[in-house]
This record gives structure tokens, C-alpha cells and sequence, in this order.
């Protein structure tokens, strides 16, 4: 259904893009933990449609680079330690979940993610392993620098 009525939009430019992708990527039936964790924690901001904006934006994770990329680094990294100063103002801060999910939870919540908004993409390998490195690494500022 998403896809048909996608089909009415216009055809050119990002939003025409963006629409393309979020109508594929229409969420799933929350039949896994990472689908539950994305709806209860994610999908206020990320997810189109929903609700009311609270922040102002919804920016798009089907368009989003580190769900495309070749490893998950620096998706953990963006869930583990959020985004404090984003790179346009009106896209608004992220908060940190690091003090919020274990290494299990972000596991679930990044293959989800992986899945759900590049879902032509392969599965990362080793997601567990590198949740816990990524954790165990400072965070930006936590070791002294700025």
C-alpha cells in the first residue's frame, strides 16, 4: 500500500527520494527486540508520520550514510554516545543511549536498523564484538580531548 500511494508523488528530487525509500522501508511488524527498542526509542524522531514532530525534524535513516555503510562502527558509535552538536541546527541534538541499552539491546537495534533501512545491503558480520569495543572506547571528550 505504502508503495502505491508513493507512486503518487513526484518522481524527482531528494523529498521524491526520500519518499521512494521510506515507502519501502515502511516498518515492520515489531516481531524482534530491535524492531521493539526502534519503536519505543527511535521512531518519535526517525520515523515519518508519526505523531506529532516533537523536535522539529525527522530525519530519515533510509537515507542515512551509516546504515549504508561497510561497517557498523559508526552507527554503534551515533546510538552509544548520540549526537550533541548536529551537523545542521535544525536537525536538533540525539541523546546518548549508552547509560540506556546493553550490548545486547544495541545489537538487536543496529541489525534491526540494518534490515529495516538498507535492506539490500548484507547483514554485518561480528556486530556483537563491535558493540563491545565500541563501548569500551572513550567517548569524544571522556578522555581528555574536546
Amino acid at each position: 500500500m505504502a508503495v502505491y500511494l508513493a507512486s503518487f508523488a513526484p518522481t524527482t528530487g531528494p523529498n521524491a527520494l526520500a519518499a521512494q525509500i521510506e515507502a519501502r522501508t515502511a516498518p515492520r511488524v515489531l516481531d524482534s527486540t530491535g524492531a521493539r527498542i526502534y519503536s519505543a526509542s527511535c521512531a518519535v524522531c526517525h520515523q515519518p508520520g508519526r505523531g506529532s514532530e516533537l523536535f522539529g525534524v525527522r530525519p530519515s535513516l533510509a537515507l542515512n550514510s551509516n546504515v549504508h555503510a561497510s561497517t557498523p562502527d559508526n552507527l554503534i558509535r551515533t546510538i552509544l554516545h548520540g549526537i550533541e552538536t548536529p551537523a545542521l541546527p535544525e536537525l536538533g541534538a540525539m541523546p546518548a543511549f549508552r547509560n540506556t541499552f546493553d550490548d545486547r539491546q544495541v545489537t538487536a537495534l543496529v541489525r534491526y536498523l540494518r534490515a529495516q533501512f538498507a535492506p539490500d545491503a548484507p547483514d554485518w558480520a561480528d556486530v556483537e564484538e563491535s558493540v563491545a569495543r565500541l563501548r569500551r572506547a572513550p567517548a569524544k571528550g571522556d578522555d581528555g580531548s574536546s
